[in-house]
């Protein structure tokens, strides 16, 4: 998987209107979950723990992707998606945000899924699977609604 960072703060421009909607959705995780997360856990340390209980049977598919954002700001990210394939992609940000989301588009720029949960804890392919047609270059990105520091993200494939 090739992941290359676009464009850093806010310097992207607005995305394309979505044809989905709130695809992507889901709940925040629960107050006692099966999964525990350490209190000072960063990012890195909670994606894959948060993998476990939202892509269960999923591989990692390459690296972590890893930033740091302001309130406000966004950066995008590019991911190689194959046919064949499903997919979710699971994020994380510190303590000092309260509300990071993802959004993936396509490679015509379209906008197909979005975590719209009031959290810090983004997954996208939950609802709906991201299962493309067509491999390509999807982009990742992840804005800082409210709050700002450090986030990760990973992305997950069935086999």
């Amino acid at each position: 998987m090739a992941v290359v960072s676009v464009c850093a703060i806010a310097a992207c421009g607005e995305p394309k209107e979505s044809t989905l909607g709130t695809q992507g959705l889901r709940a925040a995780p629960e107050e006692g979950s099966a999964i525990a997360v350490p209190p000072n856990a960063t990012p890195e340390q909670i994606v894959p723990l948060h993998a476990k209980r939202y892509a269960p049977g999923f591989s990692a598919e390459g690296p972590l992707v890893k930033g740091e954002l302001p309130q406000g700001a966004r950066s995008d990210h590019l991911l190689v998606l194959k046919a064949g394939h499903c997919y979710r992609v699971v994020g994380a940000a510190e303590a000092a945000v309260t509300d990071m989301d993802l959004f993936l588009y396509d490679p015509d720029g379209v906008q197909t899924h979005q975590d719209p949960g009031q959290d810090r804890f983004p997954v996208l392919g939950l609802q709906t699977e991201i299962c493309p047609q067509q491999g390509g270059a999807y982009r990742v990105q992840a804005h800082m609604y409210e709050g700002g520091g450090a986030f990760a993200f990973g992305l997950y494939r069935t086999p």
